[in-house]
């Protein structure tokens, strides 16, 4: 109760709750866009008129304490969601981004920056993102046992996965990539034979 008391007090909601906050709107973030044949999970959690501009603001609950690159991506992605909207504008310099996030039991606001070439990576990565679901979609059609689905890169990764159990690499990450590499040579030399 005390972190929705808090966040109520944020620079971003402050204006909304004491009811001085002009216009705004809440989303529901399971409302997609379609763009280029994408569903695009994107929205905003608010968007707030102020000074000419439209501030689409995520909230995140459980945030973590290193943003990453790809993170600055994601929220980059709310405008590709907007311009999609009937309402919003359809130019990019109409917005700001800005991210609530709760670390530490305190909450953090900060500005995202925005450029049109920041836009053609974010979208280039849902790309990459969905060519890369659809390859494993494919690996888990031809062989359901999960075999032959790409393994992590590092021990760590593994360590705090709450899918181990299940997975390949239950045993160990390294003994887990050599017996998929003897698996997938056994089964390319396989395909070599001619009957």
């Amino acid at each position: 109760m005390r972190q929705l008391e808090r966040l109520e007090q944020t620079l971003s909601l402050r204006n909304i709750v004491s009811g001085n906050g002009g216009r705004w709107a809440y989303f529901d973030r399971q409302r997609p866009a379609l763009i280029d044949g994408v569903k695009l999970y994107a929205a905003p959690d608010v968007a707030v008129f102020r000074h000419h501009r439209w501030t689409l603001v995520r909230i995140q609950f459980r945030a973590s304490p290193h943003q990453g690159w790809y993170q600055v991506l994601e929220h980059v992605l709310m405008v590709h969601w907007a311009l999609q909207q009937p309402g919003f504008p359809d130019n990019i310099e109409a917005f700001r981004l800005k991210v609530v996030a709760w670390r530490r039991g305190v909450w953090v606001e900060h500005e995202v920056p925005l450029s049109s070439t920041l836009m053609r990576q974010a979208f280039a990565l849902v790309e990459h993102d969905v060519r890369e679901a659809k390859w494993i979609e494919r690996c888990a059609l031809a062989d359901p046992s999960l075999a032959a689905l790409p393994l992590a890169r590092h021990e760590m990764t593994c360590n705090i996965c709450h899918h181990r159990k299940g997975c390949p690499a239950g045993n160990g990450l390294t003994e887990a990539k050599e017996e998929q590499r003897i698996r997938l040579v056994s089964l390319s030399e396989g395909s070599d034979e001619v009957g």
